[in-house]
């Protein structure tokens, strides 16, 4: 065989193998490009089915909430479960405001909320708020709503009211669940937050900076800043009917986070009032708490 034929075979078997190997390369990639439609497919019917899931869930929480027969139970918490709880996993906790001057209305001391709607720890913090004060006068209007971010469960004050003889209560909800502009504070309200709300006045105020909320004042004396305690996940995604069923177990993780902060709140506002009234400052479970303010 001449030197010509062989390399014209050579030729022909380099060329049939190159056409050999972009075959397979072709046959590789449609079935990887199938592969990957099918993966992309299947991720956007289980993001679709999630969605619809969690979509169901807020819907579900949202029907629960305006069902507001949750609040009954909550403003009357039996005095053995908040002297059982005490501190509870109360860890956040209010600090004297340095050379402030004392709030008052009517001779009352005065607390002011500031929070906002769609706030997980603002939604947290209204339980024990509700909790606390009911032990001191009485709400009307409070009716249920769920937090926009991390879906907790929680009260509105909006529309409530509240009337005690011992305190007065301001709350403003000053965003609302989209992070929009709800309630202005009225200027000398609102000069009060913005002096206070700072890390110098507030250490627990920390990394987060002014602007934290819930942020609630005390008699113009007392201020804190961040919910009393914190877990957001213990409530998560639940309604309010089973946050007062959970609330009936002192030892629930859930009861500790809120009855151990309305303690806090409690032997806080019992400071302003002078240890009144005496059958709610002279408890157990406030004394408990107020060991550590």
């Amino acid at each position: 065989m001449s030197t010509t034929q062989r390399t014209g075979r050579d030729k022909l078997a380099q060329l049939k193998a190159e056409q050999a190997r972009a075959k397979r390369q072709k046959t590789l990639l449609a079935i990887t490009s199938a592969a990957v439609v099918v993966v992309l497919a299947v991720v956007a019917i289980l993001w679709v089915v999630a969605d619809k899931d969690h979509q169901n869930q807020q819907n579900a929480q949202a029907a629960a909430a305006k069902n507001s027969s949750f609040v009954g139970p909550l403003t009357s918490i039996p005095a053995s479960t908040f002297n059982t709880v005490g501190l509870g996993s109360a860890s956040n906790f209010p600090s004297a405001l340095k050379g402030a001057t004392a709030l008052t209305v009517d001779g009352k001391p005065r607390i002011i909320y500031y929070g906002g709607q769609f706030c997980p720890y603002c939604a947290m913090e209204r339980w024990s708020i509700v909790a606390a004060l009911s032990r001191f006068g009485s709400f009307k209007g409070l009716s249920g709503m769920v937090s926009s971010e991390d879906s907790i469960p929680t009260l509105d004050f909006l529309k409530s009211s509240y009337t005690s003889q011992y305190i007065s209560f301001t709350p403003y909800e000053v965003l609302d669940q989209n992070h929009n502009t709800l309630q202005t504070p009225p200027a000398a309200d609102n000069a009060l937050f913005t002096k206070y709300d700072a890390v110098e006045y507030v250490p627990s105020i920390g990394q987060n900076g002014p602007g934290t909320i819930p942020f609630l004042i005390f008699g113009g004396t007392y201020a804190s800043a961040g919910s009393t305690y914190n877990d957001a996940s213990q409530m998560s995604g639940m309604t309010q009917a089973q946050v007062i069923a959970a609330l009936k177990n002192p030892n629930s993780p859930i009861t500790q986070g809120i009855v151990g902060a309305a303690n806090v709140l409690t032997a806080q506002i019992c400071q302003l009032t002078k240890d009144q009234p005496s059958n709610v400052c002279g408890t157990a479970g406030v004394m408990a708490a107020g060991s550590k303010l």
